[in-house]
C-alpha cells in the first residue's frame, strides 16, 4: 500500500485498511502520527486506535524494546503488568498472563505478524525458537483475557502479537554483538527497506550461544542429561509487493535451531533440540466493498528430547532420544467492511490441518483438520459509546494412523470423533471524557487438547502404561472484566486499572492421575480433564514523566486463583471378578492455586541525559509452590543389576511434590552511552539483585552481566 492507500486513513475510515491476519497491510508510523498514540489489530481484528480497544491491553514499543536490557522476547514482556515470566534455565522460559503459568503453559497464544508460532504439539510456545530478532520489532501487543473468537484455541489467558517492520514502510537496519557471564555470546543483525519504488524486504538473523547455568539439579540423572552449552540460530526474510496502488503481496520464510534444558511438562529436567521453519504467503487488495485478504501458511517442527522419566539403559548410558515431528498448514479468507459511518463487520473462514507422529513412542499419527468461521461487529453508537462482539465456531475432525505398544487397549477407531465448539467476545467502550475511559468486557474463550494429550502413550513396565485419552474434551475459561483509563496530563502520563474475574473448566492433565485396572492384570495411568478453577483478581497501573529527562512507570496484580476438583467417580477396582492391577502411587495433576502467586508488584524508571542512557527495572513476586518430580529413578548395580542390564524406572519413589519457590526481589539495569545517533554500547545486568535466584522449582538460576554493541543504520 503506498501512501495514496494509507491517505485513505481518517477516524472515521481506520477500518479499510488491513484485516488482522498478517498486520503487515498496516503504515503504522503513518496512523501513529495521525492518532498521536499506538494503533493495534489485535483487539478485534481492524485497525484501532489503542485508547479504543474493547480489551485491556498493553503495547510495548520499540524503543522500550531496546532500552530493556534484554536478551529475549520474554524478558521484554517482564515488566506487562500481569505478566508472569518464570524462567528455569537461560533458553528455557514460561510465560502466562494473570497467573495460571507453568511449565509448556497451553494458555497463552503468541503471533508473528498474525502467524501463529506456538507448538501445536503440545500447544506450548518454545520463545527461544521464534525467528525473530528484537531489533526488528515494532512493537509487541499484549492482549489480556480470552480471545479465541478471533484467534481460535488457546487463547483462553490472552494473545501477545509480535509485530516486525513493514519493509513497504519501515526503512533502517541493526547490528548488534554481545557478550556476557555464562561464556554468553550473541550476533545478530536486521533489515527493512525498499528495493525498488514498489517492493520491499525485510531479512533477519542471528547466532547465540552461553554455557549451562552451574546451579546443581535435583538428581544424577538430571545432571547427566545437561550438557554444557546451549545454542540459537534463527533466519528470515519476507518480500513485500505493491502490485497496484489497492493490492499488496508478500511472502515469508522462517528458520530457527536450538537447543537447551528446560522444565518439562513432567516437572523434571528435559535438555532438547528444536528445529523449526515455516513459509507464508498473502493476497490484500481494497475494493469498493472493503478489504479482503488470504493468507497461508506451514509451519513444521522437528523435536528431539532426553528425559530422565524415560531410561534404556543402566545409568550413565544414553538415554532414550524422544522425537516429534510435525506440520501445520494453514489458509485462512478474511473480510473487513465498512457500512456507513457507525457500522464495520469482519467475517473470516479458516482451514487448519495438523499432522502430528504420536510421542514419544513413535509408532502413529495424530490428524486434526479444523475449519472455522467466525465473524466480528463493530457499533459506534454515539461519539462516547461503542459495542463490539464477535463469535466463532471451529469443527475438528481428528483421526489416528498407524500403530500401538503392545497390550494398550486402544485402537485407531477410538480417535475418529468429531469436536465442535463455539467462542465469543463481547464489550462497550464508554469515554467518560475526553481523559477517562471505562470499559466492560466478556467472553468465552475454548483450549483444545493439544494432540500430545490425545494420543501419548509410553510403557512403564510392562504391565503399566502411560497414555493419552480420544475422549478428552475442550476446556473452556469464561471471563468478565471491568476496565478503567485515565490520562493524566500534569504528568504526561497513564492510569489503569482492571478488576476481572475467570472461571476456566475441564482442563486436561497429562501427569500421572489415578491408576485404572484395564485388565488382564494391567494398569494405566490416562490423561484426564481433572479439574475446575477460577481467578479473580485486581491489576492497576501508573506510568509518567517526572521532568523531560526521567519516566518511570508501576504496576500490581493481585490475583487468587482456586481449583475446584470435581467429584470422584466411584471406584470399581478391586471388585469381586475383576484382577487388581498393582499398588502405584497417587500423583498430583497440575496445581495453578498453589503456583500462581498472589502478589507482584513492578517498577521501572528511565532517564537520559544527553549520550547517557540509564534504565533500572524491579519486580517483586510474593511466594508460592510449583510442581516437581522427585525421586525420578534408581538404578545402577542396586536396581539395574549386573553392569549392561536395562536401567528400571521405580514407580514406588516416582511422586510430585509442591516445592517452594519463595518471594523474590528481581532487578535489572542497563547502562549506555551514545557515541552518535548511529553506534550505542551498553552495559546491561538481569536479574542482578540475587546472585543465584530461583523462579521455578526446578534448579537456581544465575544474575547474568552482558556488555553490547549496537550499530543502527
Amino acid at each position: 500500500m503506498n501512501k495514496k492507500f494509507i491517505s485513505l486513513t481518517t477516524a472515521t475510515s481506520l477500518l479499510a485498511l488491513s484485516s488482522a491476519a498478517s498486520a503487515q497491510t498496516i503504515d503504522y508510523g503513518s496512523l501513529e502520527m495521525l492518532f498521536d498514540e499506538s494503533v493495534t489489530t489485535s483487539a478485534t481484528g481492524k485497525p484501532q486506535r489503542a485508547s479504543d480497544a474493547p480489551v485491556t491491553m498493553e503495547i510495548i514499543t520499540a524503543e522500550e524494546i531496546r532500552r530493556s536490557g534484554a536478551t529475549d522476547i520474554p524478558e521484554v514482556l517482564r515488566k506487562v503488568s500481569g505478566v508472569s515470566v518464570q524462567r528455569s534455565t537461560l533458553g528455557g522460559v514460561d510465560v502466562g498472563i494473570r497467573g495460571y503459568n507453568a511449565a509448556f503453559n497451553e494458555r497463552v497464544l503468541v503471533l508473528i505478524n498474525g502467524r501463529q508460532v506456538y507448538l501445536d504439539h503440545f500447544g506450548y510456545v518454545e520463545w527461544a525458537a521464534l525467528p525473530v530478532a528484537l531489533s526488528e520489532i515494532r512493537q509487541i501487543e499484549v492482549v489480556k483475557g480470552p480471545n479465541t473468537a478471533l484467534y481460535g484455541f488457546n487463547a483462553v489467558s490472552g494473545v501477545i502479537n509480535i509485530i516486525t517492520n513493514n519493509p513497504l514502510y519501515d526503512s533502517g537496519g541493526t547490528v548488534t554483538a554481545r557478550v556476557g557471564t555464562q561464556d554468553y555470546y550473541e550476533v545478530n543483525g536486521s533489515y527493512s527497506g525498499k528495493l525498488s519504488e514498489k517492493i520491499g524486504l525485510r531479512v533477519s538473523g542471528g547466532l547465540w550461544g552461553n554455557e549451562s547455568f552451574d546451579t546443581p539439579l535435583f538428581t544424577e540423572q538430571e545432571e547427566f542429561l545437561r550438557e554444557d552449552d546451549e545454542r540459537r540460530e534463527f533466519f528470515a526474510a519476507e518480500l513485500l509487493a505493491q502490485v497496484t496502488d489497492n493490492i499488496q503481496a508478500g511472502v515469508e520464510y522462517t528458520y530457527s535451531k536450538n537447543r537447551q534444558g528446560e522444565l518439562y511438562f513432567d516437572h523434571s529436567y528435559n535438555f532438547s533440540r528444536y528445529q523449526t521453519d515455516s513459509i507464508k504467503g498473502f493476497l490484500a487488495a481494497e475494493t469498493s466493498w472493503g478489504v479482503t485478504e488470504l493468507t497461508a501458511y506451514r509451519n513444521s517442527l522437528e523435536l528431539n528430547s532426553r528425559n530422565p522419566l524415560v531410561v534404556e539403559e543402566e545409568f550413565g548410558a544414553p538415554f532414550i532420544e524422544l522425537e516429534v515431528d510435525q506440520s501445520i498448514s494453514v489458509f485462512e479468507l478474511d473480510h473487513l467492511a465498512k457500512i456507513g459511518t457507525d457500522h464495520a463487520v469482519r467475517g473470516s473462514i479458516g482451514y487448519r490441518n495438523n499432522q502430528t507422529t504420536t510421542f514419544p513412542e513413535t509408532l502413529g499419527e495424530l490428524t486434526l483438520k479444523t475449519w472455522s468461521f467466525s465473524g466480528m461487529w463493530d457499533w459506534t453508537i454515539s461519539d462516547k459509546l461503542s459495542f463490539v462482539a464477535s463469535g466463532r465456531y471451529d469443527t475438528v475432525k481428528m483421526n489416528r494412523t498407524g500403530d500401538f505398544i503392545p497390550n494398550l487397549p486402544q485402537t485407531n477407531e477410538d480417535f475418529d470423533r468429531r469436536l465442535n465448539e463455539v467462542s465469543y467476545n463481547g464489550g462497550f467502550v464508554y469515554k467518560i471524557d475526553d481523559l477517562s475511559t471505562l470499559r466492560l468486557t466478556g467472553g468465552q474463550g475454548v483450549d483444545l487438547p493439544s494432540p500430545t494429550e490425545f494420543s501419548f502413550m509410553k510403557a512403564i513396565e510392562d504391565d503399566t502404561f502411560q497414555a493419552g485419552n480420544p475422549e478428552l474434551i475442550t476446556s473452556t475459561a469464561r471471563n468478565i472484566e471491568l476496565g478503567y483509563d485515565r490520562s493524566i496530563p500534569s504528568i504526561n502520563g497513564m492510569f489503569r486499572a482492571a478488576a476481572f474475574y475467570y472461571d476456566t473448566n475441564d482442563t486436561q492433565n497429562i501427569q500421572q492421575n489415578e491408576p485404572q485396572n484395564i485388565g488382564d492384570g494391567l494398569t494405566a495411568f490416562f490423561v484426564e480433564n481433572f479439574t475446575n478453577s477460577e481467578a479473580y483478581g485486581l491489576e492497576a497501573s501508573i506510568e509518567g514523566q517526572a521532568t523531560e529527562n526521567l519516566n518511570w512507570y508501576a504496576n500490581y496484580l493481585f490475583v487468587d486463583v482456586k481449583d475446584t476438583q470435581p467429584p470422584e467417580e466411584e471406584d470399581e477396582a478391586g471388585e469381586e471378578g475383576e484382577e487388581e492391577g498393582p499398588e502405584l502411587p497417587e500423583l498430583e495433576a497440575v496445581d495453578f492455586e498453589q503456583n500462581s502467586p498472589k502478589h507482584t508488584l513492578k517498577f521501572g524508571l528511565g532517564y537520559t541525559k544527553d549520550k547517557v542512557e540509564l534504565d533500572l527495572f524491579a519486580s517483586y513476586t510474593s511466594k508460592r509452590r510449583q510442581l516437581r518430580a522427585e525421586g525420578i529413578a534408581h538404578g545402577g548395580e542396586e536396581e539395574g543389576g549386573e553392569e549392561g542390564g536395562e536401567e528400571e524406572l521405580d514407580l514406588d519413589t516416582v511422586e510430585l511434590v509442591l516445592f517452594p519457590v519463595n518471594a523474590s526481589l528481581n532487578l535489572n539495569a542497563r547502562f549506555a552511552y551514545n557515541f552518535n545517533d548511529n553506534l550505542t554500547l551498553a552495559v546491561e545486568g538481569i536479574g542482578i539483585t540475587q546472585k543465584e535466584p530461583r523462579q521455578t522449582s526446578l534448579a537456581r538460576i544465575e544474575r547474568r552481566v552482558n556488555v553490547s554493541l549496537n550499530y543502527r543504520f
